[in-house]
Formats: structure tokens, sequence, C-alpha cells
């Protein structure tokens, strides 16, 4: 089932999974379009969630989530893709870990 089809917390879950062993040796620009695919997803969530009304309708829509949960998505995505040390990437990783 794509991401697309689940709803957002699933899908958000899905797409933050650990990754496979073998993904340690990516190459560090697939890494960083996963980090771009993974933030894109989050603000699309997060656009999609604030444009509810209200905390009951974002809620049966499936978008009921808050702060920590975003926190620990980030945490999530920089522990996995190690993005901090890739070259270059400790400034961006920085920025990004900035939504705690």
């Amino acid at each position: 089932r794509s991401a697309a089809g689940l709803g957002a917390s699933a899908a958000a879950t899905a797409l933050l999974r650990p990754l496979p062993a073998p993904a340690a040796e990516l190459p560090p620009a697939a890494v960083i379009l996963r980090v771009a695919e993974v933030t894109q997803f989050q603000e699309d969530a997060l656009r999609r969630a604030a444009s509810y009304s209200d905390e009951e309708e974002r809620e049966r829509a499936g978008y009921a989530f808050g702060r920590n949960q975003m926190e620990m998505s980030v945490d999530v995505l920089l522990r996995n893709t190690r993005l901090s040390s890739l070259p270059g990437c400790a400034t961006p990783a920085l920025t990004i870990g900035e939504v705690k």
C-alpha cells in the first residue's frame, strides 16, 4: 500500500521506519533525497492538518498529532539517516533538529 493510502500517522511511521542494514551503505546523495522526501511529507501533513477548521475535524481525518510526535519524527529521521555525519550536512541537520 502506498503512503497516500494510509492515514497521516501510519504514513509517517512507514516513511520513518529504520532503514535496512544495506541502506547504511547508501551514497550521501541518496540519503539527502530520502531526507527531502520525508520532510516534504511532513510539511504536506502539517499543511493539511492546518487546513481543518477544528481539532475534532482534524482527528476524524486522521491528523491528530502534536508537537511531541513531530519532535519524535525529526529525531527518528536524523538518527536513521545519520544526516549530520554526511559531508557538508552538519548545519542542515542542526537546522532540521531545531524543530525541537
